[in-house]
């Protein structure tokens, strides 16, 4: 589409066409925004429960699985026994450096 001289020139549809296209992209946008927006604003379900929990019932699940991590560590500790891997002393360093200070 070059005009007389090498400009382009555009023509009056193929504008509206781009115009009407951008629009109808715009409006997919922004419903898909609204779309979007509403799902996560959106109250959670009656069957949610981790959504729905009252602060009593997040305390008893707390304690549930602090009693489910310790036990979990317990048959850690157990298996390593078993195992004959070496306990971990909780006084040495996991890393020692062998290096002197220097003075």
């Amino acid at each position: 589409i070059l005009a007389q001289g090498g400009e382009l020139a555009y023509s009056l549809p193929q504008c509206s066409t781009f115009l009407g296209m951008a629009k109808l992209t715009m409006l997919a946008f922004l419903a898909a925004m609204v779309l979007a927006e509403g799902r996560l604003l959106a109250p959670p379900g009656k069957t949610d429960k981790a959504a729905t929990a009252s602060p009593v019932d997040a305390d008893d699940q707390i304690a549930d699985l602090s009693a489910q991590i310790a036990a979990a560590e317990g048959q850690v500790q157990m298996a390593a026994k078993d195992a004959g891997v070496p306990a971990d002393d909780d006084d040495k360093p996991a890393w020692e450096p062998h290096c002197k200070p220097e003075t």
